[in-house]
């Protein structure tokens, strides 16, 4: 063999050792681990894997799989009347401000610290004095949520009595459960929230039996209360905490419409009572004898001008129908609960006879059909068999009327 033959032979093989070490799996590891060590590590801004390929799609997610961000809210209070919601409530002002028709509620410091405010604003006030007070809130109580047995957040309440707390990781058809324990980190009482499904809907403007009905953006939101109220022991005697509660009963569009009928078991609740459920007196005498104050009127005549919108009170299936006597008529079956909404005496129904309708929707107008019904009203039926809808004072059944249907805000 030449020398020039054997020179270029040589260098052949060479070239062929460099490419051969060039691509070699270590040289590979080398240059990845070179490059991961001049890039910084990159986290993924959400934990949820990514989906593998595979011959077959995955499918896509369904809404039980999917996290709802939710903020859990409510108030508690001192609820000295006994009536679920938080009033303005009248106290006897003596040395010590006792609430002469309490006497077995021993103070607590919230209760206290409203007292003296009160007293600090108004310091020329004598014994004997009746004062007039918003129950006060509950602060420093601790509200934790449960979720899948497991605690998920917890919350102190401020000096109102507020609390706030959020998730993220509520799923459709969870059962969230909370437990408020007080600064001896004794457990005062449980509340439960059943998740429900979120809807949002745009209705859009339609006409029906000659009424315009404008377009309607409509959220349900997904956790429902399933109780609002429970008893707790304070320094040895009872006391009862509750929920800031909410009120959708029937807001019209014009006029100041009110209630003026009066339930079976105390015609003084006629006295007053505003549309939106703000009054001077709450309904206290539920133990008072029902044939000694009765008009025989099972739930309640909701005054406005005809035509006003009558809008559902709760989420739920809702059927339309005419009878002779209570006139044209929407029966709201409230989801989640075992009870019927029924609006009697509308003028116009505005919707078909069986379908869904949503919290705040527009069901049908304010009138006077049936028979002797006098001024334009909403007859409004709360329950089966006409229970009153402010709820069973022994509590056996929703309290719907006052209810707040969700304490949750969804973004």
């Amino acid at each position: 063999m030449s020398k020039k033959r054997l020179t270029l032979f040589s260098a052949i093989v060479i070239l062929v050792f460099i490419l051969y070490a060039c691509t070699s799996p270590q040289s590979q590891q080398t240059e990845k681990s070179l490059e991961t060590a001049a890039r910084p590590t990159e986290v993924p801004f959400t934990s949820t894997p990514r989906p593998t390929r595979t011959a077959t799609p995955l499918p896509s997610p369904t809404s039980t799989a999917t996290p709802l961000p939710v903020t859990l809210q409510g108030t508690l209070f001192f609820d000295i009347d006994g009536s679920g919601s938080r009033n303005n409530i009248e106290m006897k002002y003596y040395d010590g401000l006792i609430h002469p028709k309490n006497p077995r509620f021993r103070q607590n410091p919230d209760l206290v610290k409203v007292l003296e405010r009160y007293i600090l604003f108004h310091p020329l006030t004598k014994d004997g004095t009746t004062i007039t007070i918003m129950e006060p809130g509950l602060s420093g109580f601790q509200v934790c949520a449960t979720l899948k047995k497991t605690v998920s957040m917890c919350a102190v309440s401020d000096a109102e009595g507020n609390f706030s707390m959020a998730n993220e990781s509520i799923r459709l058809g969870d059962a969230v459960g909370l437990t408020i324990s007080d600064a001896r980190e004794e457990k005062v009482g449980t509340m439960s929230y059943q998740n429900r499904y979120v809807k949002s809907v745009t209705i859009p403007a339609y006409e029906m039996h000659g009424v315009k009905v404008p377009e309607q953006h409509l959220v349900q939101t997904n956790l429902m209360k399933l109780s609002n109220t429970f008893n707790v022991t304070a320094d040895n005697e009872p006391m009862l905490i509750g929920l800031m509660q909410g009120f959708l009963p029937y807001p019209p569009l014009k006029g100041s419409p009110y209630i003026y009928s009066f339930f079976d078991h105390d015609p003084r609740i006629g006295y007053g009572l505003d549309w939106r459920g703000r009054t001077g007196l709450t309904p206290k005498t539920y133990n008072h004898p029902p044939n000694k104050m009765t008009d025989n009127l099972d739930g309640v005549d909701i005054g406005g001008q005809k035509g006003d919108f009558v809008l559902s009170m709760g989420f739920g299936m809702a059927a339309a129908r005419k009878s002779e006597t209570m006139g044209n008529q929407v029966v709201v079956m409230i989801d989640n609960i075992p009870q019927s909404v029924t609006y009697s005496h509308l003028d116009t129904i505005l919707i078909t006879e069986l379908q869904e309708v949503f919290n705040g929707q527009i069901i049908g107008t304010n009138g006077r059909t049936g028979k002797d019904v006098g001024a334009p009203h909403v007859h409004l039926d709360v329950g089966n068999t006409g229970v009153d809808p402010f709820g069973d004072p022994n509590g056996t059944y929703a309290q719907v009327w006052s209810r707040a249907f969700s304490p949750a805000e969804f973004p």
